[in-house]
Order: C-alpha cells, then structure tokens, then sequence
C-alpha cells in the first residue's frame, strides 16, 4: 500500500487533481513582488524550477520512507539529512518563483500526471520491502532519480540567462554529487547484507543431504 500518506508535506497520492505544473500566481497585493524586484521569467527558467521542484518532492518523499521503513541507523541518518536539506531548498525554490510570479508544484497533488506516476512507481517498489532490500532499493532510487535530475538539467542550463537559477541548479548539482560520494561507504555495507541474506535464504532452500544408511 502507498505511504505517501503519512508525510506532513502534503503527499497524498490519492484522488490528485489535475492542476498546472507552472502558472501565474493570483495578482493580489499580498503576494505581488515589488516593482524593482519582480523579475520576468523565460521557458527554460520556468522548466529548470520545475524540474528541481518535482525533484525535491520526490527526494522529500524518498528520504521520509526511509526514516519510516529501515533499521539501518547509518541509512535513516543519511535520509533525515537530505530531508533537511531539500526542505531548504524547498523554501529558496519558492523565494524565486515568487519573485518571478510562478507558481510549482509544492506536493504531490500539484505534479504533472507524468511526475505523478513515477511517484507512484516508487512509492509501490519500496513499500512492501525491509532491511537491507529496501535500503538498497531507496538507493538504487536515489541513483536513478540523481541521474535523471543531472540529464535534464545540464541543456536547461545551457538556455538560461537567469543568474539566480543557474546558481541555485548548478548548486544542487554539485550536492547531488557531495551526497553520492557521502553514501557511498553505506552503500557497500548494504550490498555486503543483502549479499549475505540472499545467500541465506538460498542455503535454506536446499533439501537437506540424506544420511547414507
């Protein structure tokens, strides 16, 4: 069953409507940027924040099942601390789509259909196993999404002018290479159980030898 539920962000994978990736903030004079510091906004710049938006859902999502579902300390220490992380990067996404009078998508509910499913796709991959299946699994997502992330990104920096988004883009960047390097040493800890559970359960499925009489 998804577990989605269970997050305090929001991510609530059931009944989602349907609702626009990037569109324009209401005009009120509450959340209207001043003149001097309302910026415009170009596709690339709208489609490099949407990008790390729904990338930032999943990794808060992911980093949450973590901290729910394994009992490896070392791996639910490394996930509270992305989710630190990426709920501050949450907090400068929405500083600069402000500024620029764009609205992203902020949980679940508001991904596009296609961000929507891969959710979904994980949240059903991870869900049912434990520890070490699902430490290497949120792993093995983790490496997947990163990878994903730095695809999609790099041609999108290279069409962009806004200063502000290719730093706060190339910064993630270079996080997402800071952390892979950081878990790497869990990794192969996690690799090293798993190995060794498989081989377990493969001894206990032999038939026994029978006693020659």
């Amino acid at each position: 069953m998804p577990r989605f539920f269970l997050l305090p962000l929001g991510l609530v994978v059931g009944l989602l409507g349907a609702t626009p990736v990037v569109a324009q903030l209401p005009a009120s004079e509450g959340n209207r940027p001043s003149p001097e510091r309302r910026q415009s906004t170009s596709e690339a710049d709208a489609s490099i924040l949407r990008t790390l938006a729904e990338y930032n859902i999943r990794q808060i999502a992911l980093a949450q099942l973590a901290m729910q579902l394994s009992t490896n300390s070392q791996l639910v220490g490394y996930a509270r601390q992305r989710l630190i992380e990426y709920s501050t990067l949450d907090r400068k996404l929405t500083e600069l789509a402000q500024l620029r009078q764009l609205k992203l998508p902020r949980s679940a509910r508001t991904l596009s259909s296609t961000a929507r499913e891969a959710l979904l796709d994980i949240d059903s991959r991870l869900s049912d196993l434990r520890t070490p299946l699902f430490d290497q699994a949120y792993l093995d997502a983790l490496n997947s999404d990163d990878q994903a992330l730095a695809e999609t990104l790099q041609p999108q920096l290279e069409k962009t002018e806004d200063a502000e988004i290719k730093t706060l883009a190339s910064q993630n960047l270079e996080k997402v290479k800071a952390q892979q390097a950081k878990v790497a040493p869990v990794a192969k800890v996690i690799a090293a159980a798993v190995t060794a559970q498989n081989k377990a359960q493969q001894a206990a499925q032999k038939p026994a030898a029978k006693t020659p009489k």
